[in-house]
């Protein structure tokens, strides 16, 4: 089997056959592939490439394929930053409780010379309050000098938990009515699952700096060449899994045209339909609307509204379910 781009595999036929009905054609029937014993991959307009050949395989053999890691992408203004410290644009509907206070910073004791000491040099007296001129001065010092209000943990052997504390869902406020936005989202992950007996689970992104682009494409090249060759159980695995990731995936503002790439590949390498819709569209589409306000703010997406047949239409019509 020769790849789009030259590369070589060799393979045993009658497996492949077993899961592509166009290749068992061309192995099996009247068709000088069945002659050469040899089957060459084409490309139609940069669509395929010889990872997704080698991932085909792969699934044909293990039943499963490999998924490629998101790559850190460094910016010129990252330079010089610590990354733990990098400000994070999350989706809007992830709240950062700490982002107004910086960590506190461990107890201290202040004595009459104005002299600070660990409060683990205060020796083992965890009921010693200081006097009442240094409480005003506490107070008015910082607002994490609080101690003397509240009982001391007996030992602080934790960090400060800044990724587990970050990245929390906003919390449902008691008999209130989910909005339409949030009923689609969870339709969308509800959906989300992988095929029995495949342990795949995708990575969280939490650093904003992960280029998933590769990643998304990987999914869509595998489902378009599944398409072309009628492999059905690699095409719903394929969807499947994407579904997964982009359920699991925080959409940071610099990510956005990560989803732009998948949306385009997607809009560009995929059927119209007079009736229905492609389901790779389909799917991703929904992630979009899930998400419209984040993704119009980014130019690349706009322009292509304008260039992808079919793109507007799809999304005005899934945008009417979430006017109120």
């Amino acid at each position: 089997m020769i790849a789009p781009h030259g590369a070589n595999f060799y393979v045993h036929g009658n497996l492949i056959a077993q899961w592509s009905r166009v290749l068992a054609v061309e192995i099996s029937g009247p068709m000088r592939e069945a002659e050469t014993r040899i089957i060459q991959i084409k490309d139609v307009d940069g669509d395929l490439d010889d990872e997704t050949v080698m991932r085909f395989i792969e699934f044909a053999y293990r039943g499963d394929y490999t998924v490629p890691p998101a790559e850190i992408v460094i910016f010129s203004k990252d330079v010089g930053n610590d990354p733990d410290n990098t400000k994070v644009d999350m989706d809007p509907c992830v709240i950062d409780e700490h982002a107004a206070d910086p960590p506190p910073s461990e107890p201290v004791v202040e004595s009459a010379g104005d002299e600070q000491q660990s409060l683990e040099g205060a020796g083992d007296d965890w009921d010693f309050k200081p006097s009442s001129s240094t409480r005003r001065k506490n107070k008015k010092k910082s607002s994490y000098n609080r101690w003397y209000d509240e009982p001391v943990p007996e030992e602080i052997t934790e960090p400060w938990p800044v990724e587990e504390e970050t990245m929390l869902m906003a919390p449902a406020l008691p008999n209130s009515k989910p909005s339409k936005r949030d009923v689609l989202w969870s339709k969308f992950c509800d959906r989300a699952s992988v095929k029995k007996g495949v342990t795949w689970e995708p990575c969280p992104n939490l650093d904003p700096r992960e280029e998933y682009a590769l990643v998304f494409l990987c999914h869509a090249r595998l489902y378009v060449f599944s398409n072309r060759y009628e492999c059905d159980t690699l095409r719903d695995l394929c969807l499947q899994k994407l579904r997964l990731t982009l359920s699991r995936y925080l959409l940071h503002s610099r990510q956005c045209p990560d989803v732009t790439r998948l949306v385009r590949y997607a809009y560009t390498h995929t059927p119209d339909f007079k009736q229905g819709s492609d389901k790779l569209r389909n799917l991703v589409s929904d992630y979009v609307v899930c998400h419209v306000e984040q993704m119009c703010r980014e130019a690349d997406f706009l322009g292509m509204l304008q260039e992808c047949d079919g793109l507007a239409s799809d999304l005005m019509l899934k945008l009417m379910s979430r006017l109120d």
